[in-house]
C-alpha cells in the first residue's frame, strides 16, 4: 500500500503530484519541477500536470540536480560522481574527481550561481561516530573542479544567498547550518554558525535526524527540511527562527519554492523499508503556514 503524507494545513489547492522511490533533490526551474527518485536511478521532469522520466542511469543514485552549462549536472550520490546532461535528457559528460585528482564521497546537495558555476556537497559517511569529512567543491563555468570547503560533519544541503554574498551548508549530523562568505566565484571565507538547532533547543527523537535541503526566499529567509523529523524550518536571514512546519514526510530531503507562494516538498516515508515511497506534494500558500 502507497502512504501519502498528508499536512495538518492541508488545502484544496495542495497537489499530491507523485509517489516516488526515495525522492530527492526538488528544483524548479523556469516552467518545470524536477525531482530524482533515488532508488529508481532516475530524473523526473514535470510541468505540474504530467509527470515524467528525463534522465536514467542504472548506477547513479541520484539526489540533486542544478542547472549548468545549457543544461544540467545530475549528483550520483551512490556512484560518487556527476553527471552533466542536456535540458532533453541526453548524457554529455562525467565528473567523479576534483582539480586535484581527489574523488567525490557521496555528492549531495547542489546549488548554482550566478557566475555559471555550481557549488556541490560532498558529503562523507552518514554515521554519527564518522570523522567530519564533508567538503564543499565548486564546479566553475569552465568546467574546473575546486575543493574549497572541508571538515563538516555530513556536509549536506547546499543554498547561495546571493543577495548577502554567501553560502549557506547544512552539517547535517552536527545539527548546524553554517554561513561562509562568498569572496568571488568559487573562493569562500572563514565560516560561522548561521544556526544550531541545539541553540534553539529544536530535538529531534531519530539520532541522524538533521539538516538536509535549503532553499532561500524572495525575503531573504532560509527554508530547511530537517529530515528525519517530518517538518521544515523558516530562519530569518539573521539566523533567528521563525517556526516550523509539520506537514512532511518524515525523512523529507527538500524542498524548492515555485511561483504564486507555492513550494514543492520531497521525502521518503521510511528510510529502512525499501522502497522507500514518499510523496512529491505541491503546497499551497506554503510560507504562510509555519507556527512556533
Amino acid at each position: 500500500m502507497l502512504f501519502v503524507a498528508a499536512s495538518q494545513f492541508a488545502q484544496a489547492a495542495d497537489l499530491h503530484l507523485a509517489v516516488a522511490q526515495y525522492p530527492e533533490g526538488a528544483l524548479w526551474d523556469g516552467e518545470h519541477l524536477y525531482f530524482e527518485e533515488m532508488r529508481r536511478n532516475v530524473v523526473r521532469i514535470s510541468d505540474l500536470t504530467t509527470t515524467q522520466t528525463l534522465w536514467s542511469a542504472s548506477d547513479c543514485g541520484p539526489v540533486n540536480i542544478a542547472p549548468y552549462g545549457g543544461g544540467f549536472v545530475v549528483l550520483c550520490h551512490l556512484a560518487n560522481k556527476l553527471v552533466r546532461i542536456s535540458h532533453e535528457g541526453e548524457t554529455i559528460g562525467v565528473i567523479d574527481r576534483d582539480d586535484e585528482g581527489k574523488t567525490f564521497v557521496y555528492p549531495n546537495g547542489a546549488a548554482a550561481d550566478s557566475d555559471g558555476g555550481v557549488y556541490f556537497t560532498s558529503s562523507g559517511t552518514f554515521d554519527i561516530k564518522a570523522p567530519a569529512e564533508g567538503a564543499v567543491l565548486y564546479l566553475a563555468a569552465s568546467g574546473k573542479v575546486s575543493r574549497i570547503a572541508e571538515g563538516i560533519r555530513y556536509a549536506n544541503g547546499i543554498a547561495v544567498d546571493s543577495a548577502r554574498k554567501r553560502l549557506l551548508v547544512c552539517a547535517h549530523l552536527a545539527r548546524e547550518i553554517l554561513t561562509y562568505p562568498i569572496e568571488s566565484a568559487g573562493v569562500l571565507g572563514k565560516p560561522s554558525v548561521f544556526f544550531s538547532f541545539a541553540a534553539n533547543g529544536i530535538e529531534a527523537a531519530y539520532p541522524l535526524a538533521g539538516p538536509d535541503g535549503i532553499e532561500i526566499d524572495g525575503d531573504g529567509n532560509a527554508i530547511v527540511a530537517e529530515y528525519g523529523a517530518g517538518r521544515l524550518h523558516k530562519i530569518a536571514a539573521d539566523g533567528t527562527w521563525l517556526g516550523s512546519f509539520t506537514g512532511a514526510p518524515r525523512f523529507v530531503t527538500d524542498v524548492t519554492l515555485l511561483p504564486d507562494e507555492r513550494a514543492a516538498v520531497v521525502g521518503p516515508e521510511s528510510a529502512s523499508v525499501p522502497p522507500f515511497w514518499g510523496p512529491v506534494t505541491v503546497y499551497d500558500r506554503f510560507l504562510e503556514r509555519f507556527t512556533k
